[in-house]
């Protein structure tokens, strides 16, 4: 397997993402889901990583993390995705990994990138036509970072700093995902005029 190449620094944001061994789900059903948020949970805790946002897709995953004083990445990606994988093989008697290789990662260098990989994890599920809006999607953190009456165990204060509001940055996210929504029309358009649809 390749030497990573990234170097994860204490304080600095990362965007972390894997998908399906064999492009396959990962998520199966919805305890799959919620075992994997609970996995995050308690390893970020050991291993100093602060989960900012995150969402599960079917087959794949996004992260916003940043790391805490003496942060293990890599060793909390491991034991996450270990976990997680030992109980679905236990689950459906099967072995291997639920994964494909090594996790993702790239440094979220400023301010504008940090608003945009925001944007990106939380509306990745109307993206990919999932729901019409990314508050009906349950397993993102979308929904307990602008709505304050929900209580959250991950960390949303930095994008809440960052946009403003929760509803600021709800009303961004939404306009973010009509912006998507128009390209993909255009885009269909486009297709069907040149007979490829």
């Amino acid at each position: 397997m390749p030497h990573r190449t990234i170097t994860f620094v204490e304080g600095e944001y990362y965007h972390v993402f894997n998908r399906g061994a064999f492009k396959q789900a990962i998520f199966y059903r919805h305890d799959a889901y919620i075992a994997f948020q609970q996995y995050l949970l308690r390893y970020a805790s050991v291993f100093g990583i602060e989960i900012v946002a995150f969402c599960l897709m079917p087959n794949h995953f996004h992260l916003l993390i940043r790391v805490g004083a003496e942060g293990d990445v890599s060793e909390f990606m491991k034991r996450v995705c270990q976990t997680f994988s030992k109980r679905m093989n236990n689950i459906h008697k099967r072995s291997g990994t639920s994964f494909q290789g090594r996790f993702k990662a790239k440094h979220v260098e400023d301010t504008s990138y940090f608003q945009q990989v925001c944007m990106y994890i939380h509306a990745n599920p109307v993206k990919s036509g999932l729901v019409e809006h990314p508050l009906h999607w349950e397993y993102s953190s979308f929904r307990e970072t602008v709505d304050t009456k929900c209580q959250t165990q991950f960390s949303p204060g930095a994008i809440i700093s960052v946009f403003g509001s929760p509803t600021a940055y709800e009303q961004e996210v939404v306009q973010y995902c009509s912006r998507l929504a128009v390209r993909h029309k255009g885009l269909t358009a486009s297709l069907g005029e040149m007979g490829l649809l």
